[in-house]
């Protein structure tokens, strides 16, 4: 949403020019030079864009509070380049499993790289549930029914994912159980949990993994 994008644009505004930065500061030329800043530091063509939105609201907002005058507002003469569009690529069954494989299997992975594994394992057999609403998933959105249910945080949509061995799987080597059976859920980390989330400590701001 706009809140996460301002406050990646602030991280990144810092980076570019420090903390003292004036709304007199932000000219035509600011603008192309943090465009050039962008690609200097790797960030795609879709995460310029939105920083450039973010700071564009920032300074309609700025010109409805009366602290900045719209005479100088930049963007009036500064065209937002549109990103060329990205054809996705999925992997193959076979790339999936092996991912898949090491996550489950390879000791070399640290804590933290084989949490985010989950996640991702979560989110593809939860039919592409979006990381934000993976982790914040209570454990009240598992049903008696064993369906997951919940608002996206997206769109407020209402959402029923059926709470398949492979979930169940995940959410007890995230607890470091070795029975994947539903009733463990049901009957131990749930009745324990129930006011939690189920991934309770994997933050659920993600602002960072923008921050280049």
């Amino acid at each position: 949403g706009l809140k996460q994008k301002v406050t990646s644009v602030k991280y990144n505004l810092i980076k570019f020019k420090g903390e003292n930065i004036e709304f007199e500061d932000v000219n035509m030329q600011f603008l192309k030079d943090f465009n050039i800043f962008g690609i200097k530091r790797g960030m795609k063509d879709i995460t310029i864009k939105g920083y450039l939105e973010a700071l564009r609201a920032i300074l309609y907002n700025a010109v409805n509070d009366d602290v900045y005058k719209y005479e100088k507002f930049p963007f009036s003469g500064f065209t937002i380049t549109k990103p060329k569009p990205i054809k996705p690529k999925a992997l193959t069954l076979n790339e999936f499993n092996t991912v898949k494989n090491v996550i489950y299997n390879d000791d070399a992975l640290n804590d933290d790289i084989r949490k985010a594994g989950y996640m991702f394992l979560f989110s593809y057999y939860a039919f592409g549930m979006r990381y934000s609403d993976v982790v914040s998933l209570m454990w009240t959105d598992i049903k008696e029914d064993n369906y997951i249910c919940y608002n996206m945080k997206k769109t407020g949509s209402y959402v029923k994912a059926y709470m398949n061995d492979e979930l169940v799987k995940i959410i007890c080597l995230f607890y470091g159980m070795g029975d994947n059976r539903f009733n463990v859920i049901v009957n131990s980390l749930r009745k324990d949990y129930r006011n939690k989330r189920i991934f309770s400590n994997i933050p659920v701001n993600i602002d960072k993994k923008e921050e280049y």
